[in-house]
C-alpha cells in the first residue's frame, strides 16, 4: 500500500521536467483543458470580437441575430476554419515545446427568406494535450510521468429573425460533448515495478444561447450593437478509472471503477458588443462576463 500511496502524492513532489511531444499546453492538465474561442476565422482576425460584429459577407457564429446584413443575393455560405499553434514552456531546469492544430469550426449558413436565416455547425470548445515527466522527492526517488488528450466539441443550430426594421433576435441550440483522458505512471526504482492510473471522462450536455442585434445606418456607415446571454450549463456523463501494477510477472489489475458523474458545469455568460463599419474599415469591441465562480469542475476549486 505504501507504494500505491506514492502514486497519489506525486503531483505535489514533482521536480520540473518535460518531454517534447505534440500537444497544446501543459496547462491543459487543469479542468476541461485549454478553451478554444468559438468564433469564425474572420472574428479571430478581429481579436475574437464577434458579439456586435455585422457583415455583408461573413457569418457571425457567436451571435446568429447579427447575420441580417448579409448580401440579399447570397442564399448560403460555408465556413471552414483551421488553426495551428506552437507553444514553448520554460522553467529554470527544463523546456517543453509542442504543437497543436486542426479543425476549429465548420459552419453552414442558409437564408430562409429576407427576415429569417439559419445555421448549423461544429466547433471546438476545449483541447487537452500535455505530457510531463519528472521525479518524486519523497521516500526514495521514483520516476513519474503524466499525459492527457481529448477535449470537448460543440454542435450547434442557430436561428436569426428580423423582428422589425433594425432589430433582430436569435437563439442557438448547442450540444457540448467530448472525452478527456488522463494517465499517470509511477516507476518504483527500487523494484522496477510500474503503477498505472488511467482516467477517462465522457461528458455531454445541451444548452441554449439567446442573442439580439440592433443595426443603425449613419450616413454611409453602420453602427451595430449585439447582446448574448447563456445560463449556467450543467454537464452529465460517465467516468472510468483503472489502477494497475506491472511487475516482472506482467500486469495485475488493482482496481477499476466506472460511475456516472454530474460534477461538471460550464459558466453562464452575458456579453455585449459594438461595431462601426465604414467602406474602408471595421471597428469592433466586445465585453463578456463568464460566471466561473458558480461553476464546478471536478478536481478544481474555482471559488
Amino acid at each position: 500500500m505504501k507504494k500505491i500511496s506514492l502514486f497519489f502524492i506525486t503531483p505535489l513532489l514533482i521536480i520540473p521536467g518535460y518531454s517534447k511531444t505534440n500537444n497544446s499546453s501543459v496547462y491543459s492538465l487543469f479542468g476541461l483543458g485549454d478553451l478554444i474561442p468559438g468564433t469564425s476565422v474572420q472574428s479571430r482576425g478581429m481579436g475574437n470580437s464577434s458579439i456586435g460584429l455585422n457583415s455583408t459577407q461573413y457569418v457571425n457564429i457567436v451571435n446568429p441575430a447579427a447575420n441580417g446584413m448579409i448580401n440579399s443575393r447570397v442564399t448560403h455560405i460555408t465556413n471552414i476554419g483551421l488553426y495551428f499553434a506552437n507553444t514553448v514552456h520554460q522553467t529554470f531546469s527544463a523546456e517543453e515545446s509542442g504543437t497543436s492544430g486542426g479543425l476549429s469550426n465548420l459552419n453552414f449558413w442558409f437564408k430562409i427568406n429576407d427576415r429569417w436565416n439559419t445555421s448549423i455547425g461544429l466547433s471546438k470548445f476545449s483541447e487537452v494535450g500535455y505530457s510531463a515527466s519528472g521525479q518524486t522527492t519523497g521516500k526514495g526517488t521514483n520516476d513519474v510521468s503524466y499525459a492527457g488528450s481529448g477535449g470537448l466539441n460543440n454542435i450547434y443550430f442557430g436561428q436569426g429573425i428580423r423582428l422589425w426594421g433594425p432589430l433582430s433576435i436569435g437563439a442557438k441550440l448547442v450540444l457540448t460533448f467530448g472525452n478527456i483522458k488522463n494517465s499517470e505512471v509511477l516507476i518504483d526504482r527500487s523494484t522496477g515495478n510500474r503503477f498505472l492510473l488511467n482516467n477517462s471522462t465522457f461528458l455531454v450536455s445541451p444548452s441554449i444561447e439567446y442573442s439580439s442585434n440592433y443595426s443603425l445606418k449613419l450616413s454611409e456607415n453602420w453602427l451595430n450593437i449585439g447582446l448574448i446571454y447563456k445560463p449556467l450549463q450543467r454537464m452529465k456523463g460517465a467516468r472510468a478509472q483503472v489502477l494497475s501494477e506491472v511487475d516482472a510477472n506482467g500486469m495485475e489489475l488493482i482496481s477499476r471503477e466506472v460511475e456516472s458523474t454530474g460534477s461538471y458545469s460550464l459558466p453562464g455568460k452575458v456579453g455585449a458588443g459594438v461595431s462601426y463599419l465604414t467602406s474602408k474599415m471595421t471597428w469592433a469591441l466586445d465585453l463578456e462576463f463568464n460566471q466561473w465562480s458558480q461553476t464546478n469542475i471536478e478536481g478544481n476549486d474555482l471559488n
